[in-house]
C-alpha cells in the first residue's frame, strides 16, 4: 500500500490512489502515451503571441459636408493570453482573454475628405473547444472582442479650407477563429491561429462635437508560446 494510502486512525484515506487509477484507466482506454490526456493541455496557461492582420474600415459622421468614407488598414499586432483548460478525456473546454497592442492602421480618402485610423488596443475574451490528438490541440473559439482606435479626420471644401477632427472610438462585437496547439515540452506549447473580428462603436470629436460612428472587419494571425502552470 502506498504512503498517500495509508490509515489515519479509523478511516482509511483512499483519494489520491482513486484519483491516479483513475487516470491511468483512461490512457488506456484512450490509447495516448500517459501524461498527454490529463496533464498535457488540463491546466491554467498564460503566454504571449505576435502576429498581424488585414482589415476593412468605415466611418461615417453627422458632420453634413463630410459623407464619410472607408478604408483598408493593416499592419502588426503583439501581446498576452491567460486561459483554463479543462480536458474530459480527449475533448478540452476552456476560456481564454486576450490583451494585444495593436499596429493595424490605414488611411482613406474622398474628394474633399482624408481620413486615417491608428489602432490602440485590441482584446477579446472567448471561449474554446478543442479535441487532443496526442501532444496537438486543434481548437475553434468565439466570443466577445473589444477595439480601441485613434481617428483623425481633415476635410476642405469651398467654404472651409482645412478643418481637422479627432477622436478615439471603441468597438465592440463578436469574435470567432481557430487554431492548433502544440506541446513540445512539460510545460511550454506553441500556438497558431486565427481569429476573426466584427466590431461597431461611436465618439464624439473635436471640435464641434461631431460624432463618428465607425465598423470594422479584421482578422489577425497569431503565433505564440505559451506556459502551463500543471
Amino acid at each position: 500500500r502506498s504512503r498517500s494510502c495509508q490509515q489515519l486512525g479509523m478511516f482509511e484515506y483512499q483519494l489520491p490512489c482513486d484519483v491516479s487509477a483513475s487516470r491511468k484507466s483512461r490512457h488506456k482506454e484512450s490509447g495516448l502515451p500517459p501524461r498527454i490526456l490529463l496533464d498535457l493541455f488540463h491546466d491554467l496557461q498564460h503566454g504571449l503571441h505576435v502576429g498581424g492582420g488585414l482589415g476593412h474600415y468605415k466611418a461615417t459622421t453627422t458632420a453634413v459636408i463630410e459623407p464619410g468614407n472607408s478604408w483598408e488598414y493593416g499592419g502588426s499586432i503583439a501581446g498576452a493570453h491567460l486561459g483554463y483548460n479543462l480536458m474530459i478525456n480527449q475533448l478540452m473546454l476552456g476560456a481564454e482573454a486576450d490583451i494585444d497592442w495593436n499596429g493595424l492602421e490605414g488611411k482613406g480618402k474622398q474628394t474633399t475628405v482624408k481620413r486615417e485610423s491608428a489602432g490602440q488596443y485590441l482584446g477579446s475574451v472567448r471561449a474554446r473547444m478543442g479535441y487532443a490528438l496526442g501532444s496537438y490541440l486543434p481548437f475553434v473559439t468565439v466570443g466577445y472582442g473589444y477595439d480601441k482606435d485613434r481617428v483623425f479626420t481633415n476635410y476642405t471644401t469651398s467654404i472651409v479650407n482645412t478643418v481637422g477632427l479627432a477622436g478615439s472610438t471603441n468597438m465592440t462585437g463578436l469574435v470567432y477563429g481557430g487554431g492548433i496547439d502544440s506541446r513540445a515540452f512539460p510545460n511550454i506549447s506553441s500556438r497558431m491561429e486565427v481569429l476573426h473580428y466584427g466590431l461597431d462603436g461611436s465618439t464624439t470629436a473635436q471640435p464641434g462635437n461631431i460624432v463618428i460612428k465607425s465598423s470594422s472587419n479584421e482578422t489577425v494571425i497569431r503565433a505564440g508560446i505559451t506556459f502551463h502552470l500543471n
